[in-house]
Formats: structure tokens, C-alpha cells, sequence
């Protein structure tokens, strides 16, 4: 999906398996992958990048029903409006995010979203610990903070930093279990976790999942 995020590795309310203390979060369980229509979408462009993923961005856009909006994270109005142009018109509805860093074209999977709970009306977006290759390309380590970026201009985000390493696209979840790829033990093993019984607990309560 695309907006979303909360970590057990912040101190949030509900870790150590406490339902209850679950139940008085403002951060509910991560967003299924199969129940109901994608309302809201976020992409990121480039104008460096226009030969390679133009035809990708018009073909998919221009599909999209008019009751999603797509949240363009780029640099500037002129990157904003150089993929306007490219695209052309669209049934739905897109909104540009002006960040203030360097950032690539690559629109993966980047977060794990959370559902609003309790009081709350925010969706909280999960951040994994870092991107790789962030180190040695700065666009990269721009990558990293698109999640505070979405959370500082959208007033139904929250933004939070994992202690794990992932890919949102490690995730796919129904409304009962969370479908985890091995990709995440392999990099989380003897590195943020001791055994895969003490990354198996943190993944239940990060997900509110089985």
C-alpha cells in the first residue's frame, strides 16, 4: 500500500505483547494488502531520470481512478511539472511533495503502514533502520528521510524509524497474518536481533499480525 509505519524498537505503548496496552495505541495493526480500494499513493521523480520511468509513470497513472491521489515527492515545481508533461492528463489527482534533499526515481515499497487507533486519525508510517547503499550515494540516504518528509506535510502521517532492517515489499499481509520474506531474517540475524524467535516476536508486534 503506500503510506505507512511504527516500529518495536521505539518505545511505543504496545510492545512485549500487551494487547490491552495495544488497544490504548494510537498506532493500530499494518494495513492489509487485499481488503479494499488503494485510495492514496506516493511516487518519486527525478527529471535525470525521465527516460527511464516516464512510459512506467504514464501507463500506470493514467489508469488510476479519480478517487486516488498520488503524492509526487520531488524537488522542485519544475520536476513536478516536467512529469506533468510527460504524463499528461490523469483521472486522478496528483499532488506534489517538495523535499529539501537529494532523492532517486525509485518509487519501491520503502515503508510498512499502520492503521489509525484509538483517538487517532494518522497513519503511521514504518521506516526500516536505513536504505542500503545509502552510505556511499546521497541520493540514497535522501531516500531515507522521505518517510519524515511525507509525516512533516501530510497531516495524517506519523513518521517512525525501525530498528530492523527491511523492504516494505518484504511485507504482504491479510487481515489476519502478516507473510514475511526470509530476506528479513538473513539481514537481521546476529545484527538487530540474537535468534529468529526474538525477531519473530518483534515482527508480531510491529505488525499486530500472526
Amino acid at each position: 500500500m503506500v503510506v505507512g509505519l511504527l516500529a518495536a524498537l521505539v518505545a511505543m505503548p504496545f510492545l512485549g505483547g500487551d494487547e490491552h496496552a495495544r488497544a490504548e495505541s494510537t498506532v493500530g495493526p499494518v494495513l492489509s494488502d487485499c481488503d479494499g480500494p488503494i485510495r492514496e499513493l506516493v511516487t518519486q521523480y527525478t527529471t535525470d531520470s525521465d527516460e527511464i520511468v516516464c512510459d512506467t509513470y504514464r501507463d500506470f497513472l493514467t489508469q488510476l481512478p479519480k478517487a486516488v491521489t498520488v503524492h509526487v515527492m520531488c524537488r522542485d515545481r519544475a520536476a513536478f511539472d516536467d512529469l506533468r508533461e510527460h504524463v499528461g492528463e490523469t483521472g486522478c489527482t496528483l499532488k506534489p511533495i517538495f523535499v529539501d534533499h537529494e532523492i532517486t526515481s525509485w518509487s519501491r515499497d520503502r515503508w510498512i503502514c499502520m492503521q489509525p487507533a484509538g483517538k487517532s486519525a494518522a497513519f503511521t508510517l514504518l521506516s526500516p533502520k536505513g536504505e542500503m547503499g545509502a552510505d556511499a550515494w546521497p541520493a540514497r540516504k535522501g531516500d531515507e528521510q522521505n518517510g519524515e518528509d511525507l509525516a512533516d506535510k501530510l497531516t495524517d502521517v506519523e513518521a517512525v524509524r525501525s530498528g530492523l532492517w527491511f523492504d516494505g515489499g518484504d511485507f504482504v499481509c491479510d487481515d489476519e497474518t502478516a507473510f514475511i520474506t526470509p530476506n528479513v531474517l538473513k539481514r537481521n540475524l546476529q545484527n538487530t536481533v540474537k535468534d529468529r524467535e526474538d525477531l519473530l516476536k518483534r515482527l508480531r508486534e510491529i505488525t499486530g499480525r500472526k
